[in-house]
C-alpha cells in the first residue's frame, strides 16, 4: 500500500484546512489536526497503513525538549520493577535510551 502524490493531494482537497497562529496550513483528518508543511500529514498516512503493532508495543510520544528522557526512565522503572532489586537497576549506570528499543 503506498501512498501517491496524487492521492494525497485530492485528500487534502477535500478535508477541513485551518491556520495555527494564522501561518502553519493545518488539515483535519479522522478527527486530529496535522500540520500539512514537512510532510507530517504524507508521513502519519504511512505510518498508519504501514504500521502494525503488536500485544507487547509499548509507545510512548513526546515533544522535543518536554522530558523524553525522564518519560524513558520512568517506563523502565515501571515495566522493569520487579526484574532488578532497586540498588541494582541498570538505570544507576545506564541511560534510559541505551535501555530501551527506539525504532
Amino acid at each position: 500500500m503506498v501512498v501517491h502524490d496524487e492521492e494525497i493531494e485530492q485528500l487534502k482537497q477535500s478535508l477541513p484546512k485551518d491556520y495555527f497562529w494564522g501561518k502553519l496550513e493545518m488539515l483535519k483528518y479522522q478527527g486530529f489536526w496535522y500540520i500539512v508543511e514537512k510532510e507530517f500529514f504524507k508521513s502519519s498516512l504511512v505510518f498508519q497503513r504501514h504500521f502494525r503493532g503488536r500485544d507487547s508495543d509499548l509507545i510512548i510520544a513526546s515533544f522535543p525538549k518536554t522530558g523524553t528522557t525522564w518519560l524513558k526512565s520512568l517506563l523502565y522503572s515501571v515495566v522493569n520493577r520487579f526484574n532488578h532489586p532497586l540498588k541494582e537497576s541498570p538505570l544507576l549506570k545506564h541511560h534510559p535510551h541505551e535501555l530501551l528499543y527506539t525504532a
